[in-house]
C-alpha cells in the first residue's frame, strides 16, 4: 500500500551568500507519516522540482536527515541550471517528493507557489531601473552606504561602528562551491582549509608571537635566516635551495644533508652520522664522504679524561666489528706495548750478539799479539848447529803483523757496532718516552713496508719467505742480506710507492706476528729459517741447534706448532735475546776450553823443544835460551800494507773501512796504533818470560 508523507511547516527563506547572484534558497519541513507520527532521525530521499507554471525548469535530489522533531533543513540551488532561471518570468512553483527509506521511490507530498522571496535574488542583480530615463541604482557605482556591506563595495564607513562578521561568539565562515575555505574563529585564530598563495612578501610576527608549520615547508629560492633555526621533535628538514645562516644554527634532532654541503663554521652537540652513498677508489678524492680542506691543519680530536688505553681517539669498524683504534697511552702502557717489547728485544739481541762479536774479536787480537811475539823470537832449538841462537825470519814477522792488523780492524768494527746498538736502544726508548701520547691498536699483527721487487715479473703471496739484497726482494735467500716474509695483514704500512707503481712492490713484514709458510714439523718456540731451497718456504730449527751463522738467517720464532708436511704458522718476527745469551754462554765456555787446550799444547811443545835441544847439542845440561826481537818500524809498515792488500783481494772497500781510513787520514792514530802494538808486545813478552823462567828457559830481549 502506498504510504503518504506530509510536510508540515514548510518555510522558504532567501539567503544571500557571499558570492555573485543568483544564490540559494533555504527550505525546511517536518515529515509525518499517514498516522501523523513524526519521522525522526531518519535519512530520507528528497527530490525538489521548480516549475514555471506546469513546466519543470529545475530538479535536484538530496538525502537530508530529520532531527528528533522530524525536521530537516536544506538549501536549494546547488544543481546545474538554477542560475539560469529568470525569476521575472513567473509564476514559479516548488514541488517536493520524498522516499522515507532514503532511496528514490518518491511519493508526491505537495506543491506550493514561490512568492516574493525568489524575486529578491533578481533584485540583487539589478543595476538600473527600467524606463525612458534609465535611472541607475545608488549602489551600482558609488557603493552602498555604511551599516550594510554590499558586493559593490561600501563607502562612508565608520570604523568604530561598521563591521563585517559576527558580533556573537560564533565563527565566521567563507565558502565557495558550498565548501568551507576560510574560517575566522570566534576567539581569533584563522583557519585556511586549502592552499594559500601569496604573490608578494609575507611579514610574520612583526610584533610578537611565533609561526608554527605542521606540514612540509618548501622553499624554492634562497632562504635567509638571521637568527637560530631550531628543528625539533627529531623531524627531518630538507632544503632544495641555498641556505645562508648568519647566526647560530642548532640541530636538536636529525639533520640530513643530501648533496654537497659547505660549512664555514659549525658546532655539533650530540652524535653526527655521515650516511654516504659515494663510490670511488682509495686514491679518488671525490670518493670520501668527509673531506677537510682549506686549512694548514686537518682534524683535531679532543676527549674527556686522561690519556690512557681506555680512551679511544678514533675507532675503525666494519661489518665484523672493531678492526682498529687510535687510543691514548701512558709511559707504563708504552713499555708493555708489544711493539716496544719486540723492538727492545731486537736491540737486546743486537747488543748481545755485538758483545759476542767483540769478545771473539778481542780474543783473536790477543792471539795475534801472541803469534807476533812467537814470530819475533829465537831459541836454541836450531838443528845441526849445537847450542846456537837462530834469528827470527823477517817474512814471518811481517805476516804476523798483517794478521794483527786484520784482527785490529775487525775489533774496531765490532766495537763500533756494539756502541751503535747500545746507542740505538737508548735513543729508541728516549724517543718513545718523549713522544708518548697515542698508540695505534689493530687486529692486524705486523708492521710492514713496501719493498721493490728485484724482478718486477715475480708474484708473491702472503706468508712467502723472501731474501732482501740491496733493498730489493726475491725468492733467493742464499746470498741475501736479510730474510723476511710477505705481510698478510699489516697494522702499519709504510714506504707507499708512487701511484701506478704498486705492482712493482710487495708488502714486507718488519716486526710483529706474521703467518709464514713452513715445511716440515714445527714446535712452539722453534726458530724459523729459510728452507735453503729458494722455494719461498721456511723450516724450523731448535734453539739449541742454532749456529752463529744461523742468526743472520732467522725469520722469527714460531708461536704455533704443526706436525704436517706444510702449514702456515704464526711467527713472531724478531730474535729471542735469552736464547742468544745462552748461545753466547756456550760459546764462551767453548773458548775457555780451547784456551786450556792451547796452553796444554804449548807445554807439550816446550817439552819436545827441550828434548830436541838436548839431543842436538849432545849435552843434556846445556843452557836453553829464547830471545825476543821487537818488530821494527819497517816491518810494522810492511805488515800494514800486506793486510790492506789482502782485504782488497777479498773485495773489501778498504778506502771506506773505518780502521784503514782513519790510519791514512790521521797520522796520530797510526802512531797510537803502533805504540799500542809495542806495549802489547812488551806485555806478551813479559808474560812469556815468567812462563819460561818457571820451566828453566832463559829469556832475553833485544
Amino acid at each position: 500500500m502506498k504510504r503518504i508523507y506530509t510536510f508540515l511547516g514548510a518555510i522558504l527563506i532567501a539567503t544571500i551568500i557571499f558570492a555573485q547572484a543568483p544564490s540559494k534558497m533555504s527550505f525546511q519541513a517536518v515529515v509525518r507519516d499517514s498516522n501523523n507520527n513524526l519521522v525522526t532521525n531518519t535519512s530520507v530521499g528528497l527530490r525538489i522540482s521548480i516549475l514555471q507554471n506546469t513546466a519543470v525548469v529545475y530538479i535536484e535530489t538530496q538525502t537530508p536527515v530529520t532531527n528528533a522533531n522530524g525536521l530537516f533543513s536544506i538549501e536549494i540551488g546547488g544543481g546545474a541550471g538554477f542560475e539560469l532561471i529568470d525569476w521575472t518570468n513567473g509564476p514559479y512553483f516548488i514541488r517536493s517528493e520524498v522516499d522515507p527509506t532514503g532511496g528514490t521511490n518518491y511519493s508526491i507530498t505537495g506543491m506550493s507557489q514561490l512568492l516574493s522571496v525568489p524575486y529578491a535574488l533578481h533584485a540583487l542583480t539589478a543595476g538600473s531601473l527600467t524606463g525612458s530615463n534609465a535611472l541607475k541604482l545608488k549602489g551600482a557605482d558609488t557603493g552602498v552606504g555604511s551599516n550594510a556591506w554590499s558586493q559593490f563595495g561600501n563607502s562612508k564607513t565608520d570604523p568604530l561602528k561598521d563591521k563585517l562578521g559576527t558580533i556573537d561568539p560564533a565563527d565566521m565562515v567563507f565558502v565557495t562551491n558550498n565548501q568551507e575555505r576560510i574560517r575566522i574563529k570566534s576567539d581569533g585564530p584563522i583557519d585556511v582549509s586549502n592552499d594559500l598563495t601569496v604573490k608578494k612578501s609575507v611579514y610574520l610576527n612583526t610584533v610578537d608571537g611565533g609561526t608554527t608549520n605542521s606540514g612540509t615547508l618548501t622553499v624554492g629560492g634562497i632562504t635567509n635566516l638571521n637568527n637560530a633555526l631550531n628543528v625539533n621533535n627529531q623531524s627531518p628538514t630538507y632544503l632544495s635551495g641555498d641556505l645562508d645562516v648568519d647566526g647560530t644554527t642548532t640541530f636538536q634532532g636529525e639533520a640530513s644533508f643530501v648533496g654537497e654541503t659547505t660549512m664555514s663554521g659549525a658546532n655539533f652537540t650530540g652524535q653526527v652520522t655521515i650516511d654516504a652513498t659515494l663510490s670511488g677508489e682509495q686514491d679518488n678524492y671525490n670518493g670520501y664522504p668527509l673531506r677537510v680542506q682549506g686549512s694548514g691543519q686537518g682534524i683535531a680530536v679532543k676527549i674527556n679524561g686522561s690519556r690512557t688505553n681506555a680512551n679511544n681517539y678514533v675507532t675503525f669498524w666494519d661489518e665484523n666489528g672493531v678492526q682498529g683504534r687510535i687510543e691514548g697511552e701512558t709511559i707504563p702502557e708504552m713499555l708493555l706495548n708489544p711493539e716496544t717489547i719486540v723492538q727492545n728485544s731486537l736491540y737486546a739481541a743486537d747488543i748481545v750478539l755485538g758483545g759476542l762479536d767483540v769478545g771473539i774479536a778481542g780474543w783473536e787480537f790477543g792471539q795475534a799479539i801472541a803469534d807476533l811475539a812467537a814470530a819475533c823470537s829465537s831459541s836454541t832449538g836450531c838443528a845441526g848447529f849445537g847450542v846456537v841462537v837462530c834469528a827470527p825470519i823477517p817474512s814471518l814477522i811481517v805476516a804476523a803483523v798483517a794478521n794483527l792488523v786484520l784482527k785490529t780492524a775487525t775489533l774496531a768494527i765490532e766495537i763500533g757496532n756494539e756502541v751503535k746498538s747500545v746507542a740505538e736502544a737508548a735513543a729508541y726508548n728516549t724517543f718513545k718516552v718523549t713522544q708518548i701520547g697515542v698508540t695505534y691498536q689493530s687486529g692486524a699483527g705486523d708492521y710492514a713496508e713496501y719493498l721493490p721487487k728485484a724482478n718486477t715479473g715475480d708474484d708473491f703471496n702472503p706468508g712467502d719467505v723472501v731474501g732482501v739484497k740491496f733493498g730489493s726482494i726475491s725468492a733467493n735467500t742464499d746470498d741475501a742480506e736479510k730474510v723476511m716474509v710477505v705481510s698478510t695483514k699489516a697494522v702499519v704500512l709504510g714506504n707507499a710507492p708512487a701511484e701506478g707503481e704498486e705492482p712493482n712492490y710487495e708488502k714486507i713484514a718488519f716486526m710483529g706476528q706474521v703467518p709464514v709458510n713452513v715445511l716440515g714439523p714445527v714446535a712452539p718456540g722453534d726458530y724459523i729459517l729459510p728452507s735453503g731451497q729458494n722455494d719461498r718456504y721456511g723450516k724450523a730449527k731448535k734453539p739449541d741447534e742454532l749456529t752463529i751463522l744461523d742468526y743472520s738467517k732467522i725469520i722469527g720464532i714460531a708461536w704455533q706448532g704443526s706436525d704436517g708436511p706444510g702449514a702456515v704458522i704464526n711467527v713472531a718476527v724478531g730474535l729471542n735475546a735469552n736464547d742468544v745469551a745462552l748461545y753466547t754462554q756456550k760459546l764462551e765456555e767453548r773458548i775457555d776450553a780451547q784456551a786450556l787446550e792451547i796452553e796444554d799444547l804449548v807445554k807439550r811443545l816446550l817439552v819436545v823443544e827441550d828434548k830436541l835441544a838436548n839431543g842436538n847439542s849432545g849435552n843434556p845440561n846445556a843452557e836453553r835460551k829464547i830471545k825476543y826481537y821487537k818488530p821494527k818500524r819497517d816491518q810494522l809498515e810492511e805488515g800494514l800494507e800486506m793486510a790492506e792488500a789482502k782485504l782488497r783481494d777479498d773485495g773489501v772497500d778498504v778506502d771506506n773501512h773505518p780502521f784503514f781510513k782513519k790510519m791514512k787520514e790521521d797520522p796520530a792514530y797510526k802512531e797510537e796504533f803502533f805504540s799500542k802494538v809495542d806495549a802489547k808486545f812488551d806485555k806478551e813478552v813479559e808474560e812469556k818470560t815468567i812462563y819460561n823462567n818457571k820451566h828453566g828457559i832463559k829469556t832475553e830481549k833485544e
